[in-house]
């Protein structure tokens, strides 16, 4: 009983930790979603109309998802026309849009973090405890997150093309670690591998073509 609440307790603390750190984040990034649109923003999306649609109907939804260029970064650009359905040419929510997806990657980090860590214990390990882990992962999670390399993906809107790509990466690294830990342990998770590959792989490189990485970084 006492294993269990302590245990239960290491779990709350964890979860609290990993909220007051997306908080923070969202704090320390605010006071620049004022901005205007910069640099690329301008011919991509200001001078763009196929991508300023105003309904959610399938001809507008495809003409959006299409407007990069020769038609590549259809998951991107389709964002981005759905962030003006909602709220026209305001730069304020395209920003907090981005700094969302900031966020959700921030949370994709956190598990990875603690799957790899977890993967590592079996392996090499054995005296790793799920403290360690578990802590570990917070503080990855956090420098990840408040991390000053990652100020343009988020201010810089049409740099949200590479945010969604390193998500979708992010996430299909999760689900296939995911699915080769349950392998590990002699449990199925071929599913879930072939999620996190195919899927996500999908979505990343229709973000932006850099997703197409994603094989090498599950090889690595």
């Amino acid at each position: 009983m006492y294993t269990s609440q302590r245990s239960n307790l290491q779990n709350l603390l964890v979860l609290l930790s990993i909220s007051v750190i997306l908080i923070i984040t969202y704090l320390i990034y605010a006071p620049g979603l004022h901005g205007g649109f910069l640099f690329d923003d301008t011919i991509n999306i200001i001078d763009n109309p196929k991508v300023l649609i105003k309904n959610f109907n399938w001809q507008d939804l495809q003409r959006a998802a299409l407007s990069y260029g020769n038609g590549s970064r259809p998951v991107s650009m389709l964002s981005l026309g759905i962030n003006h359905v909602l709220t026209g040419l305001d730069p304020f929510y395209f920003k907090l849009t981005n700094l969302v997806i900031h966020l959700l990657c921030g949370i994709g980090i956190w598990l990875l973090t603690r799957l790899l860590l977890s993967a590592y214990r079996i392996h090499y390990c054995l005296k790793l405890t799920d403290n360690e882990i578990e802590w570990l992962s917070v503080a990855v999670t956090a420098v990840w997150l408040l991390h000053p390399l990652n100020l343009t993906s988020v201010l810089y809107i049409v740099q949200r093309m590479a945010s969604l790509a390193a998500l979708f990466m992010v996430f299909g690294l999760v689900f296939y670690t995911w699915g080769r830990l349950r392998q590990l342990r002699g449990q199925h998770g071929a599913i879930l591998m072939v999620v996190g590959t195919l899927f996500f792989g999908s979505l990343a490189v229709f973000s932006k073509e850099n997703g197409i990485l994603l094989p090498l970084l599950i090889f690595l």
